[in-house]
């Protein structure tokens, strides 16, 4: 992994963190939020070296066998012989190149996830077009989070038959649900939610343009905003614009458990995502999982991995993306239908135990890493 770990990436964490049959060692060149995400085995390739490995490194380059021998890969070298390295799991396209040079130098299997901008942006990436076929070639499985994805894959060139789907699971137990809170509140009064990255392609104007529709007919209804990013204060301007100030909070970016919170506290979660001027849409948003196993009911758009995520009709709505005139109208069928509402809470949180729950998923993840071990084991 190039970061160990950038806060918008739990849903890697916990699939390293997790309970596992593997033992799970992470090679980084940055250590990043030590707090939020803590793990004894991470080992930082970019910190300064040892003495021991600086004297191993100058003299593997004296002794002529490797000329370019920095540090840092013998630092790799190190631990892939000291804890017996039996496969090497690259997150993201732009980790891969690296991972499957030393996946080949060490003759071990290697397993690429990709997670989505580093398929979705391999149009515009002239280095992915260049990495990418000695990555699909040397890995021995491919895993993308959906059927959205892996078809992407297929599409820039990686064979279908190294593409396995494991979704990004969450450790649905650990999200509270609690329906009855919900049914003690008025409908006028219900609150809404966003949780997301203050970016172009959440497309969190078009939930603030439904909302003030929403708000004139329900003026006691509310809008909260959890997250910061860059088109922060270009929303806050839209917000006095519409005169929402008082029905419209941005919390900013805040701990995992304050944002459980606020999906207790919630009714429904709203997350408009469009595709960006350059052609990007939105994954596979783990945010839509969570707040389903919230029981909160979810009204997004209608594409990418979304309907993956969210069953239309059944544990919530999906739109098309930028219509404000159907989010609107998605919303205030939340408000008037409070039968519907929960009962979508109901089953959204049925679905994300059976479908994205990591305990599942982390197995099915285990089970590719013990099968390419005995195959390696086995080979004649």
């Amino acid at each position: 992994m190039w970061e160990f770990l950038p806060l918008s990436e739990t849903f890697t964490y916990r699939f390293i963190a997790r309970q596992s049959a593997c033992r799970h060692i992470v090679l980084t060149h940055s250590r990043l939020n030590e707090s939020a995400f803590p793990y004894s085995d991470v080992f930082v390739l970019s910190k300064r070296p040892s003495g021991f490995l600086r004297a191993f490194s100058r003299g593997i380059r004296a002794l002529g066998i490797d000329h370019a021998y920095p540090p840092s890969l013998a630092l790799a070298d190190w631990i892939f012989l000291e804890r017996g390295i039996q496969v090497l799991h690259a997150h993201f396209g732009w980790t891969a190149a690296p991972a499957a040079q030393l996946a080949r130098r060490w003759g071990i299997p290697l397993v690429v996830t990709f997670h989505g901008t580093d398929v979705t942006s391999w149009p515009d990436k002239p280095e992915f077009q260049l990495q990418y076929p000695a990555v699909f070639a040397t890995s021995s499985v491919v895993t993308a989070p959906s059927y959205f994805l892996q078809q992407r894959l297929v599409e820039i060139g990686c064979p279908a038959e190294k593409i396995v789907v494991v979704r990004c699971g969450i450790p649905v137990d650990e999200f509270s649900f609690d329906p009855e809170t919900r049914r003690l509140r008025d409908s006028d009064s219900l609150r809404f939610l966003v949780v997301a990255r203050l970016v172009e392609v959440k497309g969190v104007e078009y939930t603030l343009q439904a909302f003030d529709r929403i708000n004139h007919l329900y003026p006691k209804t509310s809008l909260t905003i959890v997250g910061d990013g860059p088109e922060k204060a270009i929303l806050e301007g839209l917000t006095r614009r519409l005169d929402l100030n008082g029905s419209v909070k941005f919390l900013g970016q805040v701990p995992n458990s304050v944002i459980r919170q606020h999906m207790q506290e919630s009714d429904a979660f709203v997350l408009s995502s469009i595709t960006t001027a350059d052609g990007k849409p939105d994954s596979a948003p783990v945010v839509l999982m969570e707040a389903q196993a919230c029981g909160l009911p979810v009204i997004s758009t209608a594409y990418s991995a979304i309907p993956e995520i969210v069953l239309d009709g059944e544990s919530g709505f999906l739109v098309p993306e930028k219509d404000v005139a159907a989010l609107a109208n998605k919303m205030i069928q939340l408000v008037e239908h409070p039968t519907q509402r929960l009962g979508m809470g109901d089953r959204g949180r049925a679905h994300i135990q059976t479908d994205f729950n990591i305990q599942h998923e982390g197995k099915k993840l285990d089970g590719i890493y013990q099968e390419l071990v005995w195959k390696r084991q086995h080979r004649s």
